[in-house]
């Protein structure tokens, strides 16, 4: 819901793990050697015989696949690195790639040797832009003239998707905001061969990372930092699923602002709702705000709105928060605040809003609370300070 913002610090730690490395395997493929892999001995690290990645054909639709992948790597590649593509060049690097296999489809079919070639390069795309390995806290490794690529795990890693979503610092679904994400960092006992003692390790545990653009579709896609969003099971794989027609005219959470596009309204079935608490005879809709706003933003979110069936999930999923939010708004009189603020002098405002109202009425709490745009919309709708009269109306009606 809110605009997530990527530091510069995580880009650097995020390039120096896996950016050359990558580039470099691109090119070792495209020449037509195999990366060969490590195995981990009682000695240390042995350089093995099996492939990690078998290398390409020359001129085969797999090569051709990845060499189109290092070819708009390399001429798009900026100081952030492949990994930095920004949302722009991430929609647009789908849309071609998407091109090429709507054109090889056309002229060969989905059956055909030369399209399942295309899909083989896609999977050797796919294990080089090891988005597990990145989960797991392994870094990329590329050993200079022996063609030996491996992902080497580090007890301590300095870098990892669970250290992403921390550092990321979003709390809520960067969808629905109303599931929470996590970070969890436990110690457990485990016992890695028979006959030897337990041992205490440190596991790390946390929410799903959305590929905003699917990494089964865009593969060369599955590390680039502005394509992971912190997202629920819901939204990532029950309602998006690897669909991504749409995605190219919805809110993208690292370049548009849902907050600014849309609002959340309260209307009311009938007028009972005003005077009988008890009452569940109100609904949500989403709209555009009634103030200034960009008509582009507001038919973005409108469409991120409908793909994610965001108004029929809180009216059913989430029907008992939405009638508490409407009856904290409407039935907690000005009076009742201020006298929470004469029996606790110096009390913070964000605090008494959470005490009495459930939101602290802060922009920048809207990705960090569940529901709290929800909150914060109806209250800007519904309160006005006094205890008789209150709008209820957003101009619209069942």
């Amino acid at each position: 819901m809110r605009r997530l913002e990527i530091t510069p610090e995580m880009f650097q730690k995020h390039l120096a793990s896996y950016d050359d490395g990558i580039m470099r395997g691109l090119e070792e493929l495209i020449d037509g050697k195999s990366l060969r892999k490590r195995n981990m001995a009682k000695k240390g690290f042995v350089a093995c015989k099996t492939n990690l990645i078998d290398g390409c054909k020359n001129k085969s639709f797999e090569w051709l696949y990845v060499f189109r992948v290092w070819k708009f790597c390399r001429r798009f590649r900026s100081p952030c690195g492949v990994l930095g593509f920004g949302p722009k060049m991430l929609e647009r690097s789908a849309r071609q790639f998407a091109r090429f296999d709507r054109r090889l489809i056309k002229r060969f079919g989905r059956k055909s040797p030369e399209y399942k070639s295309w899909l083989k390069g896609k999977k050797k795309v796919e294990s080089l832009f090891n988005y597990d390995a990145f989960s797991a806290g392994e870094k990329l490794v590329f050993e200079e003239d022996a063609n030996i690529l491996y992902f080497h795990w580090e007890e301590k890693p300095q870098w990892s998707g669970w250290l992403f979503l921390k550092e990321l610092g979003a709390s809520t679904c960067s969808y629905c905001n109303s599931d929470g994400v996590f970070t969890l960092k436990y110690e457990q006992q485990v016992k890695e061969n028979k006959g030897q003692k337990k041992q205490r390790v440190i596991k790390h545990k946390k929410s799903e990372l959305d590929h905003f653009w699917p990494r089964a579709e865009f593969p060369f896609l599955g590390l680039s930092l502005y394509n992971l969003v912190p997202s629920c099971t819901r939204c990532n794989r029950n309602i998006k699923g690897a669909n991504y027609e749409p995605l190219g005219e919805m809110v993208h959470p690292y370049s548009h602002d849902f907050h600014d596009g849309a609002k959340f309204y309260a209307v009311f079935k009938d007028y009972k709702g005003l005077t009988h608490p008890n009452d569940t005879g109100v609904d949500v809709i989403i709209d555009r705000p009634t103030g200034p706003h960009s008509v582009d933003l507001a038919k973005r979110a409108k469409k991120s709105a409908e793909f994610f069936h965001l108004e029929e999930v809180y009216n059913q999923i989430y029907e008992p928060e939405v009638n508490d939010v409407v009856r904290k708004v409407l039935y907690f009189p000005e009076s009742y605040l201020a006298d929470l603020r004469k029996r606790y002098p110096g009390i913070d405002e964000s605090v008494l809003n959470r005490m009495t109202l459930g939101t602290s009425l802060n922009p920048a709490d809207i990705n960090k609370l569940p529901h709290e745009k929800l909150r914060q919309d109806i209250h800007s709708q519904l309160w006005i300070h006094s205890s008789v009269t209150k709008s209820c109306t957003c101009g619209r009606t069942r």
